[in-house]
């Protein structure tokens, strides 16, 4: 009877009266489906959600779904859906004094907030903190990127210490020529060059520790095992192993034929690259020569090495791959038309440039070509890369970021320089060193996200 009585008034009622009647009961008959759910369903099913619009759309849907996406759970969830790390990058983590770890230790909603805002700056934005006249007409010949600040190395014998600021720290006094060779383990800085002798330095003072003599030629590439282990090459065509606690050569390893390029370690074994066209694995330990790499047609100017593999650059325009136990060629990866002197290997991942202006990024699980890059009109002086970015600087004078998965052109930093000597990144700076006519130029951008802005309440 109740319902007939209320049907019958209704009828009796006008229609404005009867659409304003339905703005107030229709909320009433609305039932959020999520609310007979189990917590941990509700969970699951907003877990699918993969990215920050569509979050922030849900959040506004009512109180209980935005209590849920308030679960930590969800944003760890969506952080490995946009392949973001889940603990803060090895590197920043050294670079104390300017990442704001701290505050991203226990919510995943937070971190999340932080790497959404370093992809947009990266992406759209990023800072000038400095961009230093080194003073000096000197080609730059290695740069490293460390807790204490950027050092890097010149062909006029200067060694240079600045801080991310762009503030000048010190210069490490002592070679009598021009340094090609850096290297630094737990605060212990090698150094070598063209005066023949490898040196000791401490970062946090500057102080020389040790002036190690041996080799008779050019020092060109320097790798440190632990703080108190160093290999260098040099185009005397030796190898030499450094004691630097008892500041002594433990072993001389002399079975190449040519200058020695370039080396690279992992755990007890060392690999070398030959102007004879050749690559050897060693045994740090022993000094014993393990295997010999025969196949490129030219000199060897790039290798990299990861325990189970190594892989080698040649003026021959080729890449190898070779199998670091048996000594074997398991690849020949061809594309590139000049010289291929920059290889940078991250777990199945390989990136090699050359003087062609070319870039390719290559899957070394089916030693397939993933991406082909015309990088630069030059060319490709430096590279690196990481999960999301690729960076290049070129003789052009440019540096080009690009898309890791997909290898589009993000952006394009140009300030009109002559050429682009190194680059290095982290996870919130890039260091760029570049020339322009006899001037040599430090550029310092951060990609730092505002401490305002990560205050903010997400999305």
């Amino acid at each position: 009877h109740k319902e007939k009585a209320l049907q019958l008034l209704l009828d009796r009622c006008p229609d404005k009266l009867v659409s304003s009647l339905h703005q107030f009961i229709s909320p009433r008959l609305c039932r959020d489906p999520f609310v007979s759910l189990p917590y941990d369903i509700r969970l699951r099913v907003l877990a699918e959600l993969n990215d920050p619009i569509s979050f922030a759309n849900a959040s506004q849907v009512s109180k209980l779904w935005y209590s849920v996406l308030n679960d930590d759970h969800v944003w760890k969830n969506l952080m490995q859906n946009s392949h973001y790390k889940t603990v803060d990058d090895t590197v920043n983590r050294q670079i104390s004094n300017y990442v704001l770890q701290d505050q991203f230790k226990t919510s995943y909603k937070r971190l999340y907030r932080k790497n959404y805002l370093l992809e947009r700056a990266w992406n759209h934005g990023g800072t000038q903190v400095s961009s230093i006249l080194t003073g000096s007409e000197g080609v730059v010949t290695c740069l490293l990127l460390l807790n204490e600040g950027i050092i890097f190395s010149q062909d006029n014998s200067r060694i240079s210490h600045y801080s991310y600021a762009g503030e000048p720290v010190r210069t490490y006094v002592g070679h009598t020529q021009g340094v090609w060779a850096l290297a630094e383990c737990d605060g212990i800085l090698v150094s070598g060059g063209c005066d023949r002798n490898l040196r000791v330095w401490s970062v946090a003072s500057g102080e020389c520790l040790a002036v190690l003599k041996g080799h008779s030629s050019t020092i060109r590439c320097v790798r440190m095992a632990d703080k108190n282990t160093a290999v260098s090459c040099s185009r005397d065509s030796t190898i030499r192993i450094w004691d630097l606690k008892a500041k002594s050569c433990l072993h001389r390893l002399s079975n190449h034929e040519a200058s020695v390029r370039c080396i690279d370690l992992c755990g007890d074994y060392v690999v070398s690259g030959s102007y004879d066209s050749t690559a050897k694995i060693w045994r740090i330990s022993t000094g014993e020569l393990l295997h010999t790499l025969n196949g490129h047609l030219s000199q060897i100017y790039a290798i990299v090495f990861d325990g189970s593999r190594v892989i080698t650059g040649s003026l021959d325009t080729n890449v190898r791959v070779w199998n670091a136990n048996t000594g074997n060629c398991i690849a020949l990866l061809q594309g590139h038309t000049s010289l291929v002197a920059l290889l940078e290997l991250r777990g199945d991942t390989l990136v090699t440039g050359g003087s062609d202006g070319a870039v390719r990024v290559w899957d070394l699980k089916s030693m397939t070509c993933e991406l082909r890059l015309a990088a630069h009109d030059n060319s490709v002086t430096c590279l690196q890369f990481d999960d999301h970015r690729l960076i290049t600087g070129g003789s052009d004078g440019r540096v080009k970021i690009w898309d890791m998965e997909t290898g589009h052109l993000i952006r394009e930093l140009n300030d009109n320089y002559q050429g682009i000597w190194r680059l290095e990144f982290s996870e919130q700076y890039l260091v760029i060193l570049a020339y322009e006519r006899i001037d040599a130029h430090l550029k310092v951008l951060s990609f730092q996200p505002d401490p305002d802005a990560l205050e903010v309440e997400p999305l």
